[in-house]
């Protein structure tokens, strides 16, 4: 199984409960695992959280991705996959 780091940035919103009891299964052949979280000693910094994303070949990218967004949405105010920031405001990626 392939992984790759999601290092998740909040400002004081919750992630999901689940997400800390170790691995999440997103759909057959893909899992979310907590890592470690990076906390922030300014009170204006966000926290950052790293996932490892677990993946098998045959995954559909855009279930785990669709997965992904319908989680993180309005709680995540930014993403980095493998160090590389992506865009999570829909409006903004559709236009």
């Amino acid at each position: 199984m392939d992984e790759i780091e999601l290092a998740i940035e909040t400002r004081g919103e919750d992630l999901p409960p689940e997400w800390w009891d170790g691995e999440v299964e997103i759909t057959r052949g893909a899992t979310l695992t907590y890592k470690h979280s990076e906390i922030q000693k300014a009170v204006d910094l966000p926290s950052v959280d790293v996932f490892a994303l677990g993946f098998a070949s045959g995954v559909s990218s855009s279930v785990v991705g669709s997965w992904l967004y319908d989680k993180l949405k309005g709680k995540a105010t930014s993403l980095r996959i493998d160090r590389i920031e992506v865009n999570l405001d829909e409006e903004k990626s559709n236009g």
